[in-house]
């Protein structure tokens, strides 16, 4: 996908952009966002500006004096004692050497406490651009020797710009956008036939379930596509949330609005009470999933408790 334009009109971009100019930018930048993607397109940005070379050389990495790790998702120790053994070597042909290391809490520890000396103390000329999408797994002792900046997220119009221009049919699309809370590296992944397939069958099931026979029907159809049960789950959550959302009178909070019909029919069949009490077998359900619970006995109990709670509120 091409960020080129986003990237320009992001402002923590621009503010890092502005005190480099100024002399002023920290030597260790840590960017934070679950936006991988984003994060990693704005520090290849920034690294090409800061050596003052096309951004198509840091991309291929062909710059002599722009380093990139973890776009494999890992940066193990040996690619620390890499970064050590390079940093005294003078820049080849620009005035700074920028390391991007990107998603740092995929390092484990160890490379974690290897890389601690270098970044408490860079050489003058250079600078360490790092991303993460989740603190909690660097070590405090990182975080306090970089500044952190909280990359502001894509509007949902943008990222939906960002698929369909990059070949996602409009409906894939749409359907990413409403699933992955301005995620565009979500979205992206979201776009895949296979689960614009599993969010149809859903909202299906959902409105058509209504007793044991629709329920084996369904687990049959759900079970015969292979999909991810974790997936399933987070898929069905999204639409019962907007099902609560419209008996709760709150229309203007749902997420997948252009299905606002279907989940009025189903939100006609679904109290509040129904849908909060599917809502907590989900939450169940996943907890069982992570303490590997048989999965299609996971797939039944959803199906079944929709089907219950819809015959409750017909009495």
């Amino acid at each position: 996908m091409d960020y080129s334009n986003f990237v320009k009109t992001n402002r923590q971009y621009n503010l890092l952009l502005e005190q480099f100019s100024a002399g002023k930018m920290n030597h260790v930048c840590l960017l934070k966002s679950p936006d991988s993607n984003f994060s990693k397109e704005i520090v290849l940005s920034l690294a090409a500006k800061i050596v003052d070379c096309p951004l198509a050389q840091v991309q291929k990495k062909i710059h002599p004096d722009v380093f990139v790790y973890g776009e494999d998702g890992k940066i193990d120790v040996s690619c620390a004692g890499e970064i050590i053994d390079s940093l005294l070597t003078r820049p080849y042909s620009a005035k700074h050497k920028v390391y991007c290391l990107l998603g740092i809490e995929n390092m484990n520890e160890a490379s974690q406490n290897k890389l601690l000396k270098s970044l408490e103390e860079p050489p003058k000329d250079v600078i360490f651009l790092l991303t993460t999408a989740n603190t909690k797994k660097v070590l405090s002792t990182i975080l306090s020797r970089a500044v952190s900046i909280e990359l502001d997220n894509l509007s949902s119009e943008q990222i939906l710009e960002l698929l369909t221009s990059g070949g996602a049919t409009k409906q894939a699309a749409e359907i990413a956008v409403s699933c992955c809370g301005n995620n565009s590296t979500l979205a992206q992944k979201l776009t895949s036939e296979q689960f614009v397939s599993l969010y149809n069958l859903t909202l299906e099931m959902l409105e058509s379930v209504n007793g044991s026979r629709d329920c084996l029907k369904y687990v049959s159809l759900l079970d015969s596509k292979q999909f991810s049960k974790t997936d399933i789950l987070d898929v069905c959550t999204l639409f019962v949330r907007d099902v609560a959302m419209i008996n709760a009178g709150e229309r203007k909070l749902v997420i997948n609005s252009h299905h606002i019909d279907n989940l009025s029919r189903i939100a006609a069949c679904m109290n509040l009470v129904a849908a909060g009490n599917i809502l907590s077998k989900i939450n169940q359900l996943k907890q069982n999933l992570f303490f590997n619970a048989n999965a299609s006995a996971v797939l039944d109990n959803l199906i079944l408790t929709i089907a219950e709670e819809k015959t409750k509120c017909r009495k």
